[in-house]
């Protein structure tokens, strides 16, 4: 039986390019709309509560480990610097 509840933590890594961001938002804001329409899509996970929690990894922002004993996932985008 699949969870009734996942919460998981997406590190930003990177800002998307000016033309993306005002249409799409930050990286975590993309994901974050991906995986809701998965899960509604999905049989079975239809009912699936998503909890996001997003954090600035490019400003030093990340989970502490308090926060960690909450999430069950963590997501970290990509960054476009070479």
């Amino acid at each position: 039986m699949a969870p009734t509840r996942l919460h998981l933590a997406v590190l930003d890594c990177d800002t998307p390019v000016p033309d993306v961001l005002p249409k799409r938002g930050l990286y975590s804001d993309v994901f974050e709309t991906l995986l809701r329409d998965a899960a509604l899509k999905t049989r079975g996970l239809a009912k699936l509560k998503l909890d996001f929690s997003n954090y600035d990894s490019v400003q030093g922002e990340l989970p502490t480990s308090e926060d960690l004993h909450h999430i069950d996932g963590i997501i970290i985008t990509g960054s476009g610097i070479l």
